[in-house]
């Protein structure tokens, strides 16, 4: 495992850096972060949700100035093995961990040492063990997911930008990017890293066949949400990033950017300009200035090398919803198993009673216990008159003041919420509940 040189979380606002960093520090202080790796907290510009390639672009300015002795853009980033991770959501999907943000969510297994760890240390964790190629690259991935594949079939070494997919059925595709690589040859026990002829974002099945994007066996390339970019592209994106762009992110003027399809489909061959600007102009009802933007953008990133590594298998760890969450743990999968997770990590049920299907990590639970197939984690459940559960809930932070009894109807989580030193707020929602 080789560490990253620097390490940036982005976060969606002061607040959410603030706990950020208190994370990191933890991680420093007992030995979960390696202290060749320079961790860091970057916030969205102006408090302001601007995309994954806004956030991504004011990153790299941000690092810019943090760098030293460097004249040229490209230099800044060569040599360097860099990790953006975006983290910046709101978690409105999931509001059992939306207070500390998806990227910190615990999950039920323990560090060598015993630390108990959460989702970021496993991302963290995998994203490690992927190749460094010479020279360098930034690689940026996604807080809300842990993938679980064959880190030697990932090639970093081409020029340019590369992502990683992996062969899935149409109907995943549909939820998510989809590449059309070059020569589609659909074998899913092949693995190569080749050019990229096109880019879908979650695309009907009618569309992803119209494009070329479905193999003789059904398969599409999904997309995984790493990119790899070296650093002439870094320095590519800083220097546009500079004429202007990035000024009109931070004051509001650009709306929100996004690096899975502005970005990859600036560098698709088979995006031309009218297209391009069909899609994100006049599509979405913009103005003539965002449309002058949105072509001199599409020049400049004319002509880099675009190419994804189509891995021969994944596996998403995927924390978008609470249904997401409760079943991720419980359920049998190549990530559990890769990563040891264990009904009862870092608990103590003492209790008499049934506990069902309950899946129980990092509590303490002293009470008479009642549930069906739930999800109980960080709750120190000592002096209340009991829990029960009627099932397909999820109970998080129940703190030890707690003393009346804690009963759910099927189908609601509740999560209880410090307030400054001593009050708590406790705040029920339904498992289908969608706070967008």
């Amino acid at each position: 495992m080789t560490p990253f040189d620097i390490l940036v979380l982005t976060a969606a606002n002061e607040a959410q850096a603030r706990g950020y960093r208190a994370q990191l520090a933890w991680r420093q202080a007992n030995g979960l972060l390696d202290p060749a790796t320079r961790a860091l907290v970057i916030t969205d510009p102006g408090g302001r949700r601007v995309g994954s390639l806004g956030a991504t672009l004011n990153v790299l300015a941000e690092l810019a100035k943090m760098l030293p002795g460097e004249k040229e853009a490209q230099d800044l980033f060569r040599n360097r093995r860099i990790l953006i991770c975006h983290s910046g959501g709101d978690s409105r999907r999931t509001p059992a961990y939306a207070a500390q943000g998806k990227v910190f969510t615990p999950v039920p297994t323990v560090a060598a040492n015993g630390a108990p760890l959460a989702l970021f240390d496993l991302i963290l964790q995998t994203v490690s063990n992927l190749p460094s190629p010479e020279g360098g690259h930034v690689l940026v991935t996604s807080g809300d997911v842990l993938l679980t594949f064959d880190h030697a079939s990932v090639d970093f070494s081409q020029t340019g930008m590369t992502g990683v997919a992996y062969f899935g059925p149409v109907e995943r595709g549909s939820h998510h990017g989809v590449y059309v690589p070059e020569a589609f040859r659909g074998n899913p026990l092949r693995t190569e890293c080749v050019p990229v002829v096109d880019f879908l974002q979650k695309p009907s099945e009618g569309e992803a066949r119209a494009r070329g994007a479905v193999d003789p066996f059904g398969h599409v390339a999904v997309d995984t949400g790493l990119v790899s970019f070296d650093p002439a592209t870094c320095a590519l994106l800083l220097a546009f990033a500079r004429k202007g762009l990035l000024a009109e992110i931070v004051g509001g003027s650009c709306p929100a950017l996004d690096l899975y399809e502005e970005l990859t489909m600036a560098v698709t061959p088979r995006f031309d300009e009218a297209r391009f600007l069909a899609r994100f102009v006049t599509g979405r009802g913009r103005d003539a200035a965002h449309g002058r933007r949105m072509r001199a953008f599409y020049r400049a990133m004319r002509g880099v090398p675009f190419q994804v590594n189509v891995v021969p298998y994944c596996e998403f760890f995927h924390i978008g919803s609470s249904r997401e969450l409760l079943s991720g743990f419980s359920g049998l999968s190549r990530t559990a198993q890769e990563y040891r997770f264990a009904n009862g990590s870092g608990a103590c049920v003492s209790s008499g009673g049934e506990t069902g299907r309950a899946f129980i990590f990092n509590s303490r639970i002293a009470c008479p216990l009642k549930t069906g197939p739930a999800l109980i984690e960080s709750a120190h459940a000592a002096s209340c008159a009991g829990l029960e559960l009627e099932g397909e809930n999820i109970l998080t932070g129940l703190p030890p003041e707690a003393t009346v009894a804690v009963r759910l109807a099927r189908g609601i989580g509740l999560v209880c919420l410090p307030v400054g030193k001593r009050e708590w707020a406790a705040v029920a929602y339904g498992l289908d509940d969608d706070f967008k």
